[in-house]
């Protein structure tokens, strides 16, 4: 872009500024807004992927790691082609007897083909010597079901302890309500991030998921508020407490 294009402006505070007496606070109002005049130029990013659910959520490995010298180090890989979906590490002796890959929760980790799973154990004992083995093939059997569409849609753009809306949330509910059916069900979540008490956060977010809801006419018992007791990104970061100050909404819609 031209830099003749570009106007910049320097101040203290940001228009709408974090809470100024907290280290979160501080760390969030040292940033750079964009604000255009073209509104297009700002206007929401649309995705379409595939929603990959498993029957199993969880994969349990049993193991009895053992080695006459001290274990050094281990390592368990779960590996699907050339891909390694899923690796548990460690130190020592001391190895839990059970792992659990949650791939509900690892939705990066998640199977991509009916390709077997294979999983290898490799330990280093303390005299440098190595084993490898090689576990049994975990079978996957993948369904694909076209009976329904799901739809996410995410709005970030809540300022610190604000649930108003804004023109640009009226711009996304608008581009919202155009797919909803008649036959869609919505859901909306309201989230905060760590900042504050919890009673207050569960609040809050309540107050931006009924807005969110009464725009989109969606009935009131659609709107739930989850405060900060569920985090959705990291928080130990300014950009990952500003992603939790949302709003999620959900419409699924049958496909004939």
């Amino acid at each position: 872009m031209s830099p003749s294009r570009l106007t910049v402006k320097e101040r203290n505070l940001p228009e709408v500024p974090s809470n100024t007496a907290s280290q979160d606070g501080i760390e969030e109002n040292r940033r750079v807004e964009i604000v255009a005049n073209d509104k297009s130029i700002l206007e929401p990013l649309f995705f379409t992927d595939t929603t990959r659910t498993s029957s199993a959520p969880i994969v349990r490995f049993n193991q009895n790691i053992r080695s006459e010298a001290g274990v050094q180090r281990w390592d368990i890989i779960a590996r699907q082609g050339n891909k390694d979906l899923k690796t548990f590490s460690g130190s020592g002796s001391d190895v839990e007897s059970s792992l659990d890959w949650n791939l509900g929760s690892e939705l990066g980790s998640f199977p991509a083909s009916d390709e077997p799973i294979r999983y290898t154990i490799k330990v280093v004992d303390k005299d440098g010597q190595r084993r490898d083995t090689v576990g049994s093939e975990i079978d996957v059997k993948q369904v694909v079901r076209k009976d329904k569409r799901i739809e996410k849609f995410t709005l970030i753009i809540f300022g610190f302890n604000e649930s108003e809306f804004t023109d640009a949330h009226e711009r996304i509910i608008a581009v919202i309500k155009e797919r909803i059916a008649a036959n869609s069900t919505v859901t909306v979540e309201g989230h905060t991030d760590r900042s504050g008490e919890a009673e207050y956060n569960q609040k809050l977010s309540q107050r931006r998921a009924d807005a969110t809801a009464s725009r989109l006419k969606v009935p009131a018992d659609r709107a739930k508020g989850f405060g900060s007791s569920d985090l959705l990104y990291d928080n130990a970061t300014p950009e990952g407490r500003l992603y939790c100050r949302t709003v999620l909404i959900t419409v699924e819609t049958p496909l004939e």
